[in-house]
Order: structure tokens, then sequence, then C-alpha cells
């Protein structure tokens, strides 16, 4: 088996995890993270009077059935005491995050594993706080968000459940480590990420003594950086329960704190099942180009989201067809646009079409009608313009001669 759980400092309350969440556990998964390089640097840190424990969203994952896409290790080891002992031993360390507490270490394969010192908050201004060192695990842990988020695994596979995480996943729940004001107080970003989570856990209800929290807090928002929110927003409009949550960020005004527009969220969910673009889901809550603007200029969109928003915006009302996706790719339009544009409407075939169809030469080029005696001009590209409309309505049957017998006509 994976191991046993401890419930805070009752160390004797133990469990075994399959008796949790067994049909969501694999021995495999479990092998992946704590393998045989994670397995030496543990004892490389025990031998050195140490510990070296897995925490946050791993844990999380590893119970949910799920494999971790990021792999985070904490120590109570301090910085300079991990690169002492870990290049005495051969390891090259880099400080990628020294001021914060964290070192890579290199493993096998050069492959890297971040590491970061035990911390607690000491003084904070709702978008970062200062820090210092701590040799206590659940000290650490409580200045994390979620209580399904500060959990942590030692190396002999033994979960550290200090606020009744294991019990929210359970209920399928997000809920804040301690008083769901004071974490909020210390990062207004957390508003966010607590609905990112509830779309992950698939749990959509939010106690009171929350939603009083976020209601207060919500104008806090305004303090937070476009690239972090919309960094929360793209996973919150890929998760599940959609519409539930975005009925929650609107009731308690965490939506108009960040621009976040609050049209149609009725429909959805059927949306955001057919696209894994955030952006399209968010174009379905966007009404005005007003709306849009707002979003562009408070969430700092790049080009290619701009582009894309824009794009859909403007044709989100049209009954695109078979001749529209054709007619679109003869004028260069975005592959990726028009069947993004097909999924917002539901449509998979003129997707399927939008991103394989091969795009006709258009059979007519200026020099055809130089050597007819067309000179260059405004003209020239006027009958152009023409003639390829005529060849789209044709269905791009019309080839150069039929096309140049209709040149008197233009």
């Amino acid at each position: 088996t994976f191991g046993q759980i401890y419930f805070g400092k009752c160390v004797n309350s133990v469990m075994k995890i399959t008796e949790i969440i067994q049909e969501e556990l694999t021995k495999d998964q479990i092998k992946n993270v704590l393998d045989s390089d994670v397995q030496k640097l543990g004892k490389l840190f025990k031998k050195n009077g140490f510990e070296l424990r897995i925490v946050g969203g791993a844990v999380r994952d590893l119970l949910l059935g799920k494999d971790p896409k990021d792999i985070d290790f904490a120590s109570d080891a301090t910085p300079d005491e991990m690169i002492a002992f870990l290049e005495k031993a051969g390891y090259k360390v880099i400080p990628t995050g020294i001021e914060h507490g964290t070192i890579s270490v290199l493993g096998k394969h050069d492959e890297p594993y971040e590491i970061t010192t035990l911390r607690i908050d000491t003084e904070h201004t709702g978008r970062h706080a200062d820090v210092e060192f701590t040799r206590d695990f659940e000290k650490d842990a409580e200045r994390r968000d979620l209580t399904f988020n500060a959990m942590s695994i030692d190396m002999s596979g033994k979960v550290y459940d200090y606020f009744g995480g294991v019990s929210d996943l359970r209920g399928r729940r997000a809920r804040f480590v301690g008083h769901p004001d004071e974490r909020i107080k210390e990062d207004f970003l957390r508003i966010l990420r607590y609905f990112r989570f509830q779309g992950r856990v698939q749990q959509v209800s939010v106690g009171r003594e929350t939603q009083r929290a976020m209601r207060i807090n919500a104008p806090g928002l305004q303090q937070i950086s476009g690239e972090r929110i919309w960094m929360e927003m793209q996973k919150i409009l890929r998760g599940n329960n959609l519409s539930h949550i975005l009925h929650q960020m609107c009731d308690l005004k965490v939506a108009e704190n960040i621009e976040l527009p609050c049209n149609n969220i009725d429909g959805i969910n059927s949306i955001a099942a057919r696209t894994e673009s955030p952006v399209t889901v968010l174009v379905h809550l966007t009404n005005t180009e007003d709306e849009m603007n707002k979003v562009i200029e408070r969430w700092k969109l790049n080009n290619r989201d701009k582009e894309l928003y824009k794009f859909l915006l403007d044709r989100k009302t049209l009954d695109i067809d078979d001749k529209y996706v054709k007619v679109g790719l003869t004028n260069r339009m975005s592959r990726e646009n028009l069947a993004e544009l097909a999924r917002y409407q539901g449509k998979k075939n003129l997707v399927i079409q939008a991103m394989t169809w091969q795009v006709p030469d258009f059979p007519v080029s200026g020099q055809d009608l130089i050597n007819i005696g067309m000179k260059p001009g405004p003209e020239m590209g006027k009958a152009l313009t023409t003639m390829k409309k005529l060849w789209q309505d044709s269905g791009f049957e019309l080839g150069k001669e039929e096309l140049l017998k209709h040149l008197d006509a233009i």
C-alpha cells in the first residue's frame, strides 16, 4: 500500500490512503513521484538531520487519482544548509529563487528538483508577503490557501494532513485554511484560486463565512496585476461547473472588480465543453466591444488572444456554413480562428474542414490582366477582387478563361 495518513498532530489516528480514495490511487502513481532519484535525495537530507517532503498540489492530485503536472518539494533545511551538503555530495545546485528560499537540484539526466525552505509569513500587502524560515512543517502549511493544498508527503509515503484536506477532497469542496478573511487579505488573488479549485473538485457551494469574506475583499482584486488575473481566469474558464462558479463570482462582486462580463452564463457549460480555449468561452460572456476592450486592457491579453477574441466577437452571431469557411480560408483567414468559431457554434464538421481543407489557387493573376492590356492600378485591383468573388461564388470551379470572359462586365 501507499502508506499511512496522519491527521494533524494526532499521529495515532492512522488509516490507509487506499481506505479513503481506493479506486483513485495506484501504486504506479506513487512510484512515479517517489522514484529512486527522489528517495536518494530524501536519504541525503535525513543523513544531514533534515527532512524532505512533497508538498502542495501534487499531494492533492495524487489523492484525486491524477498524475501531478508539477512536483514541489519543501524542507526544514535553509538554502545555505541545503547547498552545503548537496554540493558536498556531488549535486549541482542552482539558486533559482534563493531570495524566497528556493533552490533547484539537478538529478539524473539533469532533471531539476525545486526545493523550498519552510516559511512563515510575517507581513502581508494583499499581493505579496515578507517571509522568514521555519523548521515546522505545520507552520509552513498554515500559510497555504486551501486545506487540500496544505498537505505533504514524506519519503516513506506518509501523508500529513493538518487541516482536513482529505475530508474536503472526499466532500468535493474547497475550504480556506483557517479564517477565510485572513487568508484572502494575505493575497487577494486567492479569491480566484478558490473558484479555480472549486472547478477542479466539482463542488460549487460557498460557505456563508467565505462568501462574506469574498464580498468584502473583492475590491482588493483591483490591486492584482492583469497577467495574474488572466492566468487564473484561464483555468477557471476551463474548469467544471462553470455556470455555477460564474454566478457566484458575479453575485459576490468578484466579477465587477476584475472586469469580467456576466452575460449569458446559463449557456456557458455547453460552450466550455466544446473547446480548450478560454478565449472562446470568454466570448460567450461578452456582448459588446466595450466589454471586450475592458477585459483586454485589464487582463493584459497577448496579441494572439486579442486577435482571437476580436475575431470571434465580431462573428459570434453569424450562422456559418461550409461556404463561409472555404471563402474565409481563400481570403487568408486563420485556420485556428475559423476552427474556434466552428467550435463555438458546435459545428464539428466545420472544425475539421477549417483545419484540413486544401485552399485552391486563384487562377487569375495581375500578370494575366497586363497580358490582355490592362494597366496596373486601382482598376486592376477592383477587377481581381470582383473575379475572386465570382470564383468563390462558383464553388471555386470557374477557371482563368471563364473568369476573364467576365472582365467586360466588371
